[in-house]
């Protein structure tokens, strides 16, 4: 019985001891390249040039090698979690951006931003991604320079390929044919089916 009660007063004792709240990161993984494609307010390509650590955080300076999504600048300064960023010095990373309301740059904690040398399917992604985002110029022709067309004639031409006698009518009133083959096929499927429950 000591036993017991011991057992019951050290659980009680422990349970105030645990933490009211606890927190844990929402992503487990990083999001498929399609999502973060949408998610992310900027994608490039960089090389990181200087890591300087400030406070909780770390201060990066980019040079951009390629960019995918709402960046053009050559270079960019970003930020990311002291504890939980691992960018490296002179090491390509494909980066996955958050802007925030002064327009600065952040590295969120679970944008998985990864090493280029790991992101070969993302990379041919979002180079055919930024490929059929660009539009295609078309050149601007000047039509005065075109022959003009007698449309009097052009109507004449049409007119004369329309028979007026509406020869085509056979043809025309045996396209009510096929819903009506498809109506019984589906009739005839649905008494298959009722015959073979029996």
């Amino acid at each position: 019985m000591r036993k017991t009660v011991s057992v019951i007063i050290v659980l009680l004792c422990w349970s105030w001891m645990l933490p009211n709240e606890t927190f844990a990161l929402k992503c487990a993984e990083p999001p498929l390249i399609e999502e973060a494609y949408e998610v992310y307010d900027g994608i490039v390509l960089a090389e990181v040039d200087a890591i300087r650590v400030r406070g909780d955080h770390r201060a990066l300076t980019l040079t951009v090698l390629e960019g995918f999504k709402g960046i053009s600048d050559d270079r960019l300064k970003v930020v990311e979690d002291l504890n939980w960023g691992a960018s490296e010095k002179e090491e390509p990373y494909l980066f996955f951006l958050k802007q925030s309301a002064d327009g600065s740059w952040e590295v969120p904690l679970c944008s998985g931003a990864r090493k280029a040398s790991d992101s070969a399917d993302h990379l041919e992604f979002l180079r055919n991604k930024t490929a059929a985002d660009t539009p295609i110029v078309v050149p601007v022709i000047d039509i005065s320079s075109l022959p003009t067309i007698d449309m009097s004639k052009m109507e004449l031409h049409i007119n004369q390929a329309i028979p007026a006698d509406n020869s085509r009518g056979f043809y025309s009133s045996l396209a009510w044919l096929a819903p009506l083959g498809a109506g019984l096929l589906v009739l005839a499927g649905l008494c298959w089916i009722r015959y073979t429950k029996k």
